[in-house]
């Protein structure tokens, strides 16, 4: 990785409040600085992040993404449920939400189960998204903005 590019990184994660910086006092090298995770959890996010990046074709992990960059990630913590459940609960309209679940869908993260014909419940497609929503909603809380 080039030297901008790594500086790039190292800036968003620092602005993000993900990294801390320590000086090297043992390598001699005037300003130069070491970088460590502020929390733990940050690797372990990194890590289930990875494994289900590592389930998909480089194109289902662009929906991915856009799918944890949806605001609609919330339905999955009333998952198995219904649109106009996890609406009701979260205070939208059972026709958006339908949409937000078909997203999530799309991104692999629910799936899809008729309880009838008018009616659809979404389940989450694997254990580690609900992991993987916990601890990143735990960091958030937890990380100093500035």
């Amino acid at each position: 990785m080039g030297d901008s590019k790594t500086r790039r990184y190292i800036r968003e994660l620092r602005e993000g409040n993900l990294v801390v910086a320590a000086r090297d006092s043992e390598s001699g090298s005037a300003g130069r600085a070491l970088y460590s995770l502020r929390d733990v959890r940050v690797a372990t996010l990194a890590d289930v992040l990875r494994s289900l990046i590592a389930m998909r074709a480089p194109e289902e992990a662009e929906a991915l993404f856009r799918a944890l960059a949806d605001a609609s990630l919330d339905l999955v913590q009333y998952a198995p449920c219904g649109p106009s459940e996890a609406g009701e609960a979260l205070g939208l309209e059972q026709s958006n939400t339908a949409k937000h679940f078909e997203v999530l869908r799309d991104a692999r993260l629910v799936t899809r189960t008729e309880r009838s014909k008018k009616h659809v419940d979404y389940s989450l497609a694997d254990e580690r998204i609900s992991d993987f929503l916990r601890l990143a909603k735990d960091l958030a809380a937890d990380t100093p903005h500035s």
